[in-house]
């Protein structure tokens, strides 16, 4: 039956067809397509979803999806940047890079070319989407000096891209799996990581969950406020610590609606700043 969800919400195949791919899975271990080509490996994308969600700490769970993911789609360095809700750089996780051309990244060359490479370019998108992004690095315009001054020491060739998000489709962890030799990522290999993002993705969410008690106060305090149902999204994105710029990206509103609502939501709350809100909803859901 999970092979059957991941299946399910990711091809249009028919439940019949996708029964026998499982039966086939099964007894071979992959999918063979119509042309008799071996597809996806469906035995390993299962084992990599089960294994990661044996993980309870999100730092942890982030270092097993790394370590696993290499049997689907193998790479020689990897990276994980941990984002908090504006995008800022919290923590990371590197797998055979240097510390240094981590700290050069994030002090000087994701600023440069534009911007164009930053880890937290697009952050707020907010739409739920998830997607795997390919860069083949002699394809890059050369004369750029992310390419020139830091690619080309790496002697990156191919990177693959993606990254998992909260509950409000904003991105929480940037991934890039790095090759050095001269061999491209397949077709299989990344429609792999197709097929398994979206299971690892609800796993993460599940960090941003809280337990039955916690949230039945919560929305037990919600309801108390007298707020309406934006300002509540807004209240919330404010205790999380992301920027009135931001929930304005997140919530697709302008910044003058979103200050207009935080102003409201101090008036309701009888308070001044984010953290007297904090104060007060701490105090009140205890």
């Amino acid at each position: 039956e999970v092979m059957l969800s991941v299946i399910g919400q990711h091809t249009d195949w028919r439940r019949k067809e996708a029964k026998g791919i499982v039966a086939a899975v099964l007894q071979e271990g992959c999918y063979m397509d119509r042309t008799g080509t071996q597809a996806v490996d469906y035995q390993k994308i299962y084992e990599v979803v089960l294994d990661c969600g044996k993980n309870h700490q999100p730092q942890q769970f982030v270092k097993s999806v790394i370590a696993r993911l290499d049997a689907l789609c193998p790479f020689d360095q990897a990276l994980a940047y941990f984002l908090d809700g504006n995008g800022k750089v919290q923590n990371q996780c590197l797998v055979n890079i240097d510390d240094s051309w981590s700290i050069q990244y994030l002090e000087y060359y994701r600023y440069v070319d534009d911007r164009e490479y930053s880890v937290s370019r697009g952050i707020q998108d907010g739409n739920g989407s998830l997607s795997v992004n390919v860069r083949d690095w002699d394809h890059e315009p050369p004369t750029r000096e992310f390419i020139q001054d830091y690619i080309r020491p790496r002697k990156l060739k191919y990177s693959v891209g993606f990254s998992l998000q909260d509950l409000n489709g904003v991105r929480r962890v940037t991934f890039a799996l790095d090759r050095v030799c001269n061999r491209r990522y397949s077709a299989a290999e990344l429609y792999n990581l197709h097929i398994v993002l979206p299971q690892l993705n609800n796993l993460y969410q599940n960090f941003y969950y809280q337990d039955t008690k916690q949230v039945a106060n919560t929305q037990l305090l919600w309801a108390e406020t007298k707020l309406t149902p934006r300002e509540i999204d807004i209240a919330k994105l404010l205790t999380q610590g992301v920027t009135p710029a931001n929930i304005g990206k997140t919530l697709f509103i302008s910044l003058p609606t979103v200050y207009k609502h935080i102003s409201h939501i101090y008036e309701k709350m009888h308070v001044s700043s984010r953290q007297e809100l904090l104060v007060r909803l701490f105090r009140e859901s205890e």
